[in-house]
């Protein structure tokens, strides 16, 4: 007798996939992109050598604790690394020059200014990963003041703030002449902020 054949029928089940591909991660492989970091290279040309993209690696620090701590301790020590660079970078002035036809030397100002863009871009990062040694002077320095400060200091000063916003607005609706608003911060080492009137205040 011929035999019927089930519709309904499902062949054999298909594996699975699984919901998220295995990760290249290991401990090993994590100490050897650091260590390239350490060594001056950038975490796109760390992780291109191992055949990573950027990214992953990035996910890497959110996803991995240990191996977090220990890039941000390869980005602190390529910091000093950098600062070498800079050096050699303005000590050496072999490029800047370059004969033209007749074989006089001119200044070849394409090279100066490379330099001085790679210069700039490395300072910019020591500034971004070690504010207080390769920062601004003079931003760190107030940072620093009020962080000095107790909750209860910075609210005063806060207060103190929004009573000189108070008088300037009031001094700008009824114009009586006079100096400058003068904020004190109370801090010696700080100088007072001066508000100065703007153009034809006090003027009908």
């Amino acid at each position: 007798m011929p035999r019927t054949v089930n519709s309904n029928s499902k062949g054999p089940a298909k594996a699975k996939r699984p919901a998220h591909r295995p990760t290249k991660y290991t401990p090993e492989l994590g100490l050897k992109i650091c260590d390239a970091i350490a060594g001056g290279l950038s975490l796109t040309k760390a992780a291109a050598k191992f055949n990573l993209p950027a990214e992953t690696v990035c996910r890497w620090t959110v996803r991995h604790p240990d191996f977090r701590q220990q890039y941000m301790q390869a980005r602190e020590t390529r910091t000093d690394l950098l600062a070498e660079q800079i050096l050699d970078i303005a000590d050496d002035g072999g490029q800047d020059w370059h004969e033209d036809s007749k074989g006089k030397k001119k200044l070849d100002r394409e090279a100066v200014l490379r330099s001085r863009l790679r210069v700039d871009a490395r300072q910019w990062q020591m500034a971004r990963l070690d504010p207080r040694l390769w920062g601004d002077k003079q931003s760190l320095d107030v940072s620093a003041s009020i962080m000095m400060l107790t909750p209860e200091e910075r609210v005063q000063k806060a207060l103190a703030l929004f009573d000189l916003m108070e008088k300037f607005v009031e001094r700008m609706r009824k114009p009586a002449g006079g100096g400058p608003l003068v904020y004190d911060p109370g801090d010696d080492s700080l100088p007072l902020l001066e508000v100065p009137r703007p153009a034809g205040f006090g003027k009908k």
